[in-house]
């Protein structure tokens, strides 16, 4: 397998609750060449402490752009086309952080290791594949 890209509540788990994750994630992880992480994650678990949302140490999430590398993920950047593309789509479900990094797996061709159902519904607009 060439990359993957994680979801936000994967990359959680990894760090926090690795037996969390189904055995497709965990073989994804292994196998793949490249281990992505969005920006989009990095700004969606501060927003989530921040507002109470998350049971996270301030610590913890400024320690995520260097732990990130550590554990032998690669954070990728947001470019202008998928962040149009996020914004452009129709679609009931409106979250951005979602919708951003969606749109980055569809633009770069990678499988997303996600468990958020509404991402197998058949609504869903982006060309994904989806590893839950």
């Amino acid at each position: 397998m060439g990359s993957v890209l994680l979801d936000t509540h994967i990359l959680l788990w990894l760090r926090r609750a690795p037996d969390r994750l189904s055995e497709r994630q965990m073989a994804a992880l292994r196998e793949a060449e490249l281990r992505f992480v969005s920006v989009a994650s990095l700004y969606e678990i501060a927003q989530k402490v921040r507002i109470g949302k998350l049971d996270l140490d301030e610590a913890d999430v400024a320690d995520l752009p260097e732990a990130v590398p550590r554990i032998g993920l690669e954070w990728l950047n947001l470019g202008p086309r998928e962040t149009l593309r996020a914004a452009a789509v129709t679609w009931p479900h409106r979250d951005p952080f979602d919708r951003m990094i969606l749109a980055s797996a569809e633009a770069r061709g990678m499988p997303l290791l996600s468990s958020d159902a509404r991402f197998s519904e058949p609504d869903m607009p982006f060309d994904v594949e989806i590893l839950d």
